[in-house]
């Protein structure tokens, strides 16, 4: 067992495996976590703890894997994640929350990047890049190209080359 009743401050092992159990889940193509209570009942701590810079860079990293299972919840936990693309949080705090907004399968997701994009700082280019490993989000990139509320200046060159590619295709 992980544990019985709420998780106040879940130890960086307990998050992880849940990771684990959640991410398998998934690839067996079985519902996320907001089916189960079990479940459930660590993903409010794990949403503090991932924003949390006094919390481990052990406990963050963990807890960031756990964002997103909830339909409900996912434009939200995509917010929190776009938030930690800051300087102020370690590298690597920052490469796991740009790999789970890119695990994040919803509509409200790409709407989320193209929001709060410029906001990532040194991180923009690479929250770019995550619109463009899929195509219906390259699609919403191109829209808001297209709407003028981004212009290609702003891109760096390595999304206008991916850009390029995907018109050709």
């Amino acid at each position: 067992k992980l544990g019985d009743g709420a998780e106040i401050n879940p130890p960086a092992w307990k998050l992880s495996v849940l990771a684990t159990i959640l991410d398998a889940r998934d690839k067996q193509g079985l519902n996320r976590a907001g089916e189960s209570a079990a479940f459930a009942r660590f993903l409010k701590p794990a949403r503090e703890l991932a924003a949390n810079p006094s919390a481990s860079e052990a406990q963050q990293l963990a807890a960031i894997r756990l964002l997103g299972p909830e339909r409900a919840s996912v434009e939200q936990d995509a917010e929190n994640l776009v938030g930690l693309l800051s300087v102020r949080n370690s590298l690597a705090v920052q490469r796991a929350a740009l790999t789970r907004i890119g695990q994040l399968d919803d509509v409200a997701v790409p709407k989320v990047i193209l929001a709060r994009w410029k906001a990532a700082g040194p991180q923009s280019s690479a929250l770019l890049s995550v619109l463009l490993r899929g195509p219906e989000w390259t699609e919403k990139l191109l829209d808001q190209l297209g709407e003028g509320s981004i212009t290609v200046g702003e891109l760096g060159a390595t999304a206008r080359q991916e850009l390029l590619a995907h018109r050709s295709e």
